[in-house]
């Protein structure tokens, strides 16, 4: 009997080692993507992180650098999902919080995407394959990552001791759908219309902002004791009312 619990506490450990790692994997990494993007732009030559996206530095010479940036911040996103579900099942209803985690996945995939598929070099078309693949993994991000911030910050707003992360998940969530918004304007302007300048650092600004959720709700999930059965500070009969 002794041995089958020591078994069993073995598992429990192991179990709550790969969920934090899980976690950790989105704290870390957007940290990362964010350090080499900003390093690989002041280094590239013919470059310009004020005017061009970071996408951009998939193309040329030594593209490969961010094309691996972004399949390893998807992987770390996919990761990060996994975590996510186990982590706050206690505290989101089943049906929301299988949507976030599917939409967090989508978000996930659609980097490995970009990774991947490059867009247009200059002397290309915009309607070559790649080019509109990359677009596609784009707006799959930015139109994801709003609707998981809202649903999870819909959820969070029942339960006191999360109310701040709710409110901070709405506004991220109101923030981040913007630059999709853009490129599907841009998409639907006049051929030859150049991109405004500041289309770099605006670019950054929204990346940034949007990859700091993971990093704030990773600190937060990862600050909490509990086992992932017993995560947050709202008892079982309040999740039930949720």
């Amino acid at each position: 009997m002794s041995d089958f619990n020591s078994l069993s506490t073995t598992a429990n450990e192991k179990q709550k080692l790969v969920l934090r790692l899980c976690i950790w994997a989105g704290v870390i990494e957007p940290i990362l993507f964010v350090l080499i993007f900003s390093l690989d732009g002041i280094l590239k030559p013919g470059y310009s992180a004020i005017d061009q996206p970071i996408s951009y530095l998939g193309v040329g010479s030594n593209g490969w650098i961010q094309s691996a940036n972004f399949i390893i911040l998807g992987l770390s996103v996919i990761l990060f999902a996994f975590g996510f579900f186990r982590r706050m099942e206690p505290l989101i209803t089943r049906l929301p919080l299988l949507a976030s985690t599917i939409l967090l996945l989508l978000v996930g995939l659609a980097f490995v995407n970009d990774g991947i598929f490059i867009p247009a070099a200059s002397a290309e078309s915009q309607n070559a394959l790649h080019a509109v693949l990359h677009t596609i993994g784009f707006e799959v991000i930015f139109f994801s990552l709003p609707i998981a911030y809202l649903i999870i910050g819909w959820q969070l707003w029942k339960i006191t001791a999360w109310r701040g992360y709710s409110l901070y998940s709405i506004i991220a969530g109101l923030i981040t759908v913007i630059p999709a918004l853009f490129i599907l304007f841009s998409l639907s302007a006049a051929p030859g219309t150049q991109n405004p300048s500041f289309t770099g650092l605006i670019n950054r600004i929204f990346v940034v902002e949007a990859l700091a959720w993971y990093v704030v709700m990773g600190i937060r999930m990862l600050s909490l004791q509990e086992e992932p059965g017993n995560v947050g500070a709202a008892p079982n009969s309040q999740h039930n009312r949720l």
